[in-house]
């Protein structure tokens, strides 16, 4: 289901940034991605494309983690989010912080 697209993305200077997991099928291509940053555990910027989602795809990026990094893990989503905070919840997520960025007030919510 998901492969590394690129184990290790890295910057110009040669830094690891992050993991990236892409969900792809060769009828549709890319249907989803998570880039995890290992250190902290803190996926950025979860995504699986709107016509494939409530197929458990996301569901699947997220176990494919538990494959090289235990939990826990992290992430930021908007609370304006509602489906994807439903679909944390369901899965075992909880929240554990509020915040806001520009685009708005956020939780941190994590998978232990």
């Amino acid at each position: 289901m998901g492969r590394d697209a690129a184990p290790e993305l890295s910057l110009a200077a040669g830094r690891r940034v992050a993991r990236l997991t892409v969900a792809e099928s060769d009828m549709a291509g890319v249907m989803g991605v998570i880039a995890v940053w290992e250190p902290d555990r803190f996926a950025h910027h979860p995504f699986v494309h709107p016509d494939h989602r409530r197929r458990g795809i996301g569901g699947q990026l997220f176990d494919s983690l538990r494959d090289w990094l235990p939990p826990p893990y992290r992430l930021k989503c908007s609370t304006a989010n509602t489906a994807a905070l439903r679909s944390y919840a369901t899965r075992g997520w909880r929240e554990v912080d509020r915040g806001a960025d520009e685009t708005g007030p956020d939780l941190v919510v994590e998978f232990v």
